[in-house]
C-alpha cells in the first residue's frame, strides 16, 4: 500500500493545497497543517487496514505488478 498511500497523498495534497481544489496553499497556520497531516494519516491508516483485510496488495501495487510481469 506505500505506492498507493503515496499517490493518494499527492492527489489529496492538489486538492487542498493548489489553486485547482481549495486554494489553501500559505493560508494555513502551522498548527493546523500539523492537525491536517494528522488526520490524513489517519484516515489512509484506516482505509489501508480495511482494503488489505480483503486484498493482498493495494491496487496501484497490483497494476504496477501486472505491468512489469505482463499478467494483464
Amino acid at each position: 500500500m506505500a505506492l498507493t498511500n503515496y499517490l493518494m497523498q499527492k492527489i489529496v495534497g492538489i486538492f487542498l493545497f493548489i489553486f485547482l481544489g481549495l486554494g489553501l496553499f500559505g493560508t494555513l497556520a502551522p498548527s493546523r497543517l500539523l492537525l491536517l497531516g494528522v488526520v490524513v494519516f489517519g484516515l489512509q491508516v484506516y482505509a489501508s487496514r480495511g482494503y488489505l483485510k480483503v486484498y493482498k496488495q493495494g491496487p496501484m501495487e497490483s497494476l504496477w505488478s501486472k505491468l512489469i510481469y505482463h499478467h494483464v
